[in-house]
């Protein structure tokens, strides 16, 4: 009997980084990332469900385990209470090899498992908001159906595989994601028109869409007034909120319909709010608990910068207790951080790393990867750390921390890669972005996007070295002085040595000094920049003479070891731009010892 035919099947959806980062808390980021991941794990279905009659069906990545893949089991019927089911961990797309004879249908079952998804988890939010939000005899829900469909692309091709595949693998691989971006290509996309004559004013946070509601401008203002007055299972809707049909499913998921399947409580599941992240590490040390007061009646990070217990009319007033316990925490340990970070960490050419590789080494590779995020959600919120952790798929992490411990939390993560992928050529990149927790956080992440791009270009010479290790590092001010400095991870020890130092105490007026003077330094050579730096420096306040050698000596060092190491090999940096952005570290560095303008 001649050996069964067997093709690869490669299923994505299309574009989810926007339906993704428009978001404007934290339980809306998560919520995005968590439906991208669903609606991955329900396509999966129709593979699982062969494998019980074809033991040979594999999926080539991501790698996935049904048993032990808390999310997959949960969209496939067997939710657990374990943590894990409620972190995104799947990725927006996956191949599989099933038998050529059934590749065409598995494809099509794929697409429909995922649109069937979409719909039922709509379909959910949309029958609770009928009843608990909105008022159904406004008839708010006009253009509902008509956003759904048309917003999600689902793709999935079939690439029949050659004899003796599993030799050749790379080609076959290749194939496939050209075959897949000549799909996408060419794919009709069925276009969205809004029902009426008049239509309602766009949704405040994708603004492709118009907002449900009414379109008149004072009853659409009265509907949605109406409705930020109600919650539902503690979800609500905040006074600026405006939203189309799939913001509200990315809002309302969760209460509606997920918490539900996967049996577990609503109150499992609670992001913190961008002040109370960025004061993690104060509150700590104050002994203040957010959990504690979460489950008795609510907690507000905004309560920490307060100067009267009722200050926002449009917000619960702080508990007098909890005031007065703010308060002399403040006055113990001066004011609570306004600053957090957002931590974008990406594997550095991954797809180079598969190439002349087996199947079983490509396997294995991908196994590796896909299991490093077993590790990133403790890393992340270890107690030490204190960040939250909202997307990880594999070596594609997106967390929030506080400032004081995301360069801390970046090292773990990437020496944690390293050990997992044992690879030379492997290593993490990306962006710690620093912003304040009154910023818009679609501006932020798109700060962090651009700023990981600009990491992945550190290397600057043609024969580009694979393994990058680089951090960017993102500062936006609320003043608007925004700066990006680069370097690279083994660099970061110096960078958190300096931050500490002033943190300390170590004056930084001279940073504004060397700042000032960059353009002009940076053209006299880096010898005559490096005894600048030296003169101004111990020009300073210090509390000592020890202290000013100690300190002059460890500028020196941080100097040295970064200009070697941009312009080392591959990196291929100029003694202009290693200058000045030796400049913008040591601006960083001070702002973020501050942690304050």
């Amino acid at each position: 009997m001649s050996p069964r035919s067997q093709s690869l099947v490669s299923f994505m959806i299309g574009s989810p980084q926007a339906f993704i980062e428009n978001a404007r808390t934290l339980r809306d980021l998560w919520s995005g990332s968590y439906l991208i991941s669903w609606l991955t794990a329900k396509a999966m279905e129709p593979i699982l469900v062969g494998r019980n009659s074809h033991p040979d069906w594999r999926f080539t990545s991501p790698f996935v385990n049904p048993q032990t893949n808390e999310l997959l089991k949960a969209a496939t019927g067997n939710p657990s209470s374990h943590k894990d089911a409620r972190l995104p961990s799947i990725p927006n797309k996956f191949s599989a090899i099933v038998d050529s004879e059934d590749a065409d249908g598995i494809a099509k079952e794929c697409v429909k498992a995922a649109q069937e998804a979409w719909e039922q988890l709509a379909n959910d939010v949309k029958l609770t908001l009928d009843s608990k939000i909105f008022d159904p005899q406004v008839g708010w829900d006009t253009n509902w159906d008509a956003q759904l469909r048309s917003y999600f692309e689902f793709v999935c091709v079939v690439k029949p595989l050659v004899a003796n595949f599993q030799l050749h693998w790379n080609s076959q691989w290749d194939q496939l994601g050209q075959l897949m971006d000549m799909t996408r290509s060419v794919r009709h996309v069925p276009p969205y028109q809004p029902q009426g004559d008049s239509f309602p004013p766009k949704c405040s946070l994708l603004g492709t869409f118009e907002q449900m509601g009414p379109a008149g401008l004072k009853d659409s203002r009265d509907f949605w007034q109406s409705a930020q007055t109600k919650s539902y299972n503690g979800t609500r809707l905040q006074a600026t909120d405006r939203l189309c049909a799939i913001s509200l499913v990315k809002r309302f998921v969760w209460p509606c319909s997920l918490s539900k399947t996967l049996k577990i409580e609503t109150t499992a599941l609670r992001y913190s709010d961008t002040a109370t992240i960025a004061a993690g590490h104060w509150l700590k040390k104050a002994g203040i608990k957010p959990d504690d007061y979460f489950r008795n009646g609510g907690w507000s990070g905004h309560w920490l910068h307060w100067k009267q217990i009722d200050q926002e009319p449009d917000e619960a007033p702080c508990p007098k207790e909890l005031f007065d316990r703010i308060r002399n925490a403040k006055r113990r340990y001066g004011a609570p951080p306004t600053y957090l970070a957002i931590l974008n960490l990406d594997g550095d050419n991954m797809g180079k790393l598969f190439l002349d590789k087996s199947l079983d080494e490509a396997l294995d590779l991908t196994r590796r990867a896909t299991s490093f995020g077993s590790q990133v959600l403790r890393i992340v919120e270890d107690d030490a750390i204190r960040g939250e952790l909202i997307y990880c798929g594999g070596d594609d992490i997106l967390a929030v921390l506080p400032t004081d411990s995301v360069f801390q939390c970046a090292d773990q993560l990437t020496q944690a890669f390293d050990e997992q992928i044992q690879n030379p050529d492997a290593s993490l990149s990306g962006s710690a972005t620093i912003v304040h927790y009154k910023e818009d956080l679609r501006y932020a992440l798109n700060v962090g996007r651009t700023s990981e791009r600009v990491a992945k270009q550190i290397d600057r010479s043609g024969n580009r070295s694979k393994k990058k290790r680089a951090l960017a590092i993102a500062i936006c001010r609320r003043s608007g002085d925004h700066s990006l400095a680069t370097l690279s991870s083994i660099c970061v020890p110096d960078f958190v040595q300096l931050v500490d130092w002033f943190r300390d105490g170590g004056s930084d007026r001279w940073v504004y000094k060397i700042y000032e003077e960059s353009n002009t330094l940076a053209t006299v050579g880096q010898d005559a920049f490096a005894c600048e730096m030296r003169r101004l420096a111990g020009r300073s306040e210090f509390k000592s003479k020890e202290k000013k050698a100690e300190f002059l000596v460890t500028l020196s060092g941080t100097w040295e070891r970064y200009r070697d190491d941009m312009a080392s090999t591959g990196r291929k940096w100029s003694e202009l731009d290693s200058m000045l952005n030796f400049v913008g570290l040591l601006k960083s560095a001070s702002f973020l010892a501050r942690g304050k303008e």
